[in-house]
């Protein structure tokens, strides 16, 4: 999984107010899911603003960068999409540190597979035999080498497709069994849900099980739930640690009034977005096992 990031820079002038036109900086390329939902948040919010992008290296620069100016007189908005390469990482991003705002997408990411003719239907089928799943050149194992050794999957990854469209392309004609997509625009509508990629089932696929469901003790659920946090805040915006109070509470209202919009909703939905916008609030909940979930997963990878 890529780690998307974009940091919003605003001056602050006397009192706190916050001047009136925003650098915005997008730690990917031009056109992707980053750049939309960042032109569509800073659009409807209808201030000024500037966009420069900054792609490379899984957006560690970026996220350095947001880092490094904690201490300055200088306000970030991010967008964050944690990957696995950074969950293990020797210098990992402290996300209990950080103050979050909200998060603009909370798409799910699932396991699909052929609609027509493939004999997989339950998550019980995934436990029986070999299960060849296609994945993308810049797509992690771990997660997955963690389902077949914890919870009993038999994948066996079949590489070297380009990106989604092609390993989604690669289930259509039966060249794997299984792969990753998520409820974003026509992500699964095509295919056959067989397991949510969370903690909890997300409303829009009330009838497709969660990774949850099939988890029996207590250290690989707290494994799961630590891992599972990018797949189910998958757009979050946050602030640079040591952000005072009442600027997190001026840029959580900012949220709350934009995620709200008439003219934002329409515009995520033209451009098949995902909307389910979640609290700065419950990030804060999400992200506060943190710490102690990177040890056990340091631990289980280890084995």
């Amino acid at each position: 999984m890529r780690f998307l990031l974009v940091i919003l820079i605003s001056f602050f002038v006397s009192f706190g107010a916050v001047a009136k036109e925003y650098n915005v900086l997008v730690g990917n390329k031009v056109g992707s899911n980053d750049s939309l939902y960042m032109r569509t948040f800073m659009a409807a919010s209808g201030v000024n603003y500037q966009i420069q992008y900054m792609p490379g290296a899984s957006s560690r620069t970026a996220l350095d960068y947001l880092l490094k100016n904690k201490d300055k007189e200088i306000l970030m908005l991010a967008v964050l999409n944690l990957p696995m390469n950074m969950v293990m990482s020797d210098d990992p991003v402290p996300l209990s540190s950080l103050e979050w705002v909200g998060s603009l997408s909370g798409e799910t990411s699932v396991l699909v597979t052929n609609k027509q003719n493939s004999k997989i239907n339950t998550f019980k089928d995934l436990q029986k035999k070999k299960i060849f799943f296609a994945r993308s050149i810049n797509f992690s194992e771990d997660i997955y080498n963690l389902v077949n050794s914890r919870v009993g999957t038999k994948f066996e990854f079949v590489k070297g497709y380009k990106g989604r469209s092609e390993t989604l392309l690669a289930i259509q004609r039966n060249e794997a069994d299984v792969t990753n997509s998520s409820t974003a625009g026509d992500g699964i509508s095509n295919f056959k849900p067989i397991v949510q990629m969370r903690m909890s089932r997300d409303p829009v696929l009330a009838n497709v099980p969660s990774l949850n469901e099939y988890v029996r003790d207590n250290e690989t659920k707290k494994i799961f739930t630590f891992l599972l946090m990018p797949y189910t805040v998958s757009h979050p915006l946050l602030l640079a640690p040591g952000t005072s109070n009442s600027v997190l509470a001026q840029y959580r209202k900012m949220f709350d009034t934009v995620v709200l919009m008439p003219k934002y909703k329409k515009a995520l939905a033209d451009l098949k977005l995902n909307d389910s916008p979640v609290s700065g609030l419950e990030l804060e909940k999400i992200f506060k096992s943190y710490p102690d979930g990177a040890k056990l997963v340091k631990k289980a990878l280890a084995r």
